[in-house]
C-alpha cells in the first residue's frame, strides 16, 4: 500500500510558532484524524544550555519520541509519532518541565498507509540527523527497507526567512519568526524514496535537521481459491440377492 500524506496545520492550528519564553506551549483545541500516523516535529531554543527532551501529551494519544537532534549547545529538534486511532478533540501540550525555552515551533502532518502493526516506534525505520552552518543542509538516509516506504524531513535554520524544500518533495509547513530568529521547514516525498533529504535558504546560519523513513503497510495478495472438490465416486450398486431355492 502506498503511503499518502496530508497537512494537519498548513502553518495554522495545531501548528505552533511562538517567540514567547515559556516552559510549555499549547495548541488551540483541534480535531485530530482517527486513523493513520501523526508526525510531529518540535523545535525549541534555550538561552544558555541544551533544551530538555520535551514531552507531548493530549488528544487521548500516546505521543512517542523517536529521535532528537541537539546542536550548538542551545537548539533541539525532536521527532514524535502517534497512532491516530482513538484520538479525541482537545489541546496538545508540549512541555519542557521547569526549563524555560526562548521559542517553540511545532509542525503536524498525517501519513496514511503506514504499518502500525509492530508498535508506534516501529513505524519509523531510520531517522538520521545532521547539523552545520551554511545556506543549505542535507541528510543522507540508508537505502529503503522496501520500495513502498517513504521519506519525511524537517530542517531548522537560525534566520527569520522562508525555506526552500528539496526538488520533488512537498512542503508541509514553512514557519519563521524573530526574537529569536528562526525558520523551520517540514516536508515529505510521496512518489518515491530517495536517500537524500535537504533544504536551502538565503542567509548563512546555524542549522539542524532530521530525516526519517516511514514503513509502508504491505498488503499480501489474497490466497488463490482452492479448486472445487472432485465429485465423490459413485457407489456401486449392491449385488442382487440370489433367488431362494424352491
Amino acid at each position: 500500500m502506498a503511503i499518502s500524506f496530508s497537512n494537519l496545520g498548513t502553518s495554522a492550528n495545531p501548528d505552533i510558532n511562538s517567540e514567547t519564553n515559556a516552559t510549555s506551549y499549547v495548541t488551540s483545541s483541534w480535531v485530530p484524524p482517527t486513523s493513520g500516523l501523526i508526525v510531529l516535529f518540535v523545535y525549541s531554543r534555550h538561552a544558555t544550555e541544551m533544551p530538555n527532551a520535551p514531552a507531548v501529551t493530549g488528544n487521548n494519544l500516546g505521543w512517542a519520541l523517536k529521535t532528537a537532534n541537539d546542536w550548538d549547545g542551545v537548539h533541539n529538534l525532536s521527532l514524535f509519532v502517534a497512532n491516530a486511532v482513538g484520538s479525541m478533540e482537545g489541546i496538545t501540550t508540549i512541555d519542557w518541565e521547569s526549563q524555560t525555552q526562548e521559542c517553540c515551533i511545532a509542525s503536524f502532518f498525517l501519513a496514511e498507509g503506514v504499518d502500525l502493526s509492530g508498535g508506534i516506534l516501529s513505524t519509523v525505520v531510520q531517522a538520521p540527523s545532521n547539523s552545520g552552518t551554511g545556506t543549505s543542509l542535507s541528510i543522507t538516509l540508508s537505502a529503503a527497507g522496501h520500495a513502498n516506504n517513504r521519506p519525511v524531513s524537517c530542517f531548522v535554520h537560525v534566520a527569520n526567512e522562508i525555506t526552500t524544500p528539496r526538488t520533488n518533495w512537498t512542503e508541509a509547513d514553512d514557519l519563521a519568526g524573530a526574537n529569536p530568529d528562526r525558520g523551520l521547514d517540514s516536508q515529505w516525498r510521496s512518489d518515491a524514496f530517495e536517500t537524500t533529504a535537504s533544504a536551502s535558504w538565503t542567509t548563512s546560519s546555524s542549522c539542524g535537521g532530521i530525516a526519517a523513513e516511514l514503513k509502508a503497510l504491505l498488503v499480501s495478495p489474497s490466497a488463490s481459491v482452492s479448486p472445487s472438490v472432485s465429485p465423490s465416486a459413485s457407489v456401486s450398486p449392491s449385488a442382487s440377492e440370489s433367488p431362494s431355492v424352491s
